[in-house]
């Protein structure tokens, strides 16, 4: 990549800050605070740290994540993670409505008609607009158990999406555990998705190089226009 393509940037992470939503106990919101002056050094410096869940704003998992023996980021190629080739589909749902299978392949059939195998998956419902509301997350939408099913019929290698739970919260099923076993990643809760639009582009969502993590905050990118 270089000056002379014509590709942009769409930065489609959800922003971290100590007020925001978090997964209930034993998850907890992030810590933000400033480290005091250093002893060692003759001028002042200013540095600030971080305390928070790895599943803190936008982040992407191992199947490690629900089977102790699955995949962790030691292993996993940075091509996955790195200008990933990947398509969105928008499917606009409002509090506590189910994305469904039809619904996407709809979508993804006005795109072209593939193959999608080793393609990553965003679905964008517009829920990314609840960020910073009380209900961003036991009010939003969710996937039905097939759309779980057509990712991995189409064999993607990476599901993501703009809302905090694939589940349904009042009756999850599990599904995400059959996902898991095909070691395709998840990504989410993404945000502003719907600049995107339906289409393809390539992703940019590299995990912090920590030794045997399942997850990891990102900061995810999607990139237009790198095979013009």
């Amino acid at each position: 990549m270089n000056a002379s393509h014509s590709y942009s940037m769409i930065d489609i992470s959800g922003p971290i800050h100590p007020r925001m939503w978090h997964y209930p106990d034993p998850y907890f919101a992030p810590e933000i605070f400033d480290l005091p002056p250093v002893a060692w050094l003759p001028e002042p410096i200013y540095s600030e740290a971080v305390r928070m869940p790895l599943q803190t704003g936008t982040y992407i998992e191992t199947a490690a994540h629900v089977r102790p023996d699955g995949m962790r980021f030691d292993h996993v190629p940075l091509e996955r993670t790195v200008l990933l080739p990947v398509v969105c589909v928008q499917v606009p749902k409002g509090p506590a409505e189910a994305v469904g299978a039809d619904e996407v392949r709809a979508v993804l059939a006005g795109i072209g008609p593939g193959p999608w195998e080793g393609y990553g998956l965003l679905i964008s419902t517009g829920w990314d607009t609840h960020w910073d509301e009380p209900d961003y997350l036991d009010a939003c939408p969710y996937f039905d158990d097939d759309v779980i099913d057509e990712a991995l019929a189409q064999r993607f290698s990476l599901l993501g999406g703009d809302t905090p739970r694939f589940e349904n919260p009042a009756a999850p099923s599990g599904h995400l555990r059959r996902f898991f076993q095909a070691d395709a990643l998840l990504l989410a809760p993404l945000a502003n998705l719907g600049a995107v639009g339906s289409t393809r582009g390539h992703l940019i969502a590299a995990p912090l190089p920590i030794r045997g993590i399942s997850a990891s905050p990102v900061r995810a990118v999607w990139v237009r226009g790198l095979d013009s």
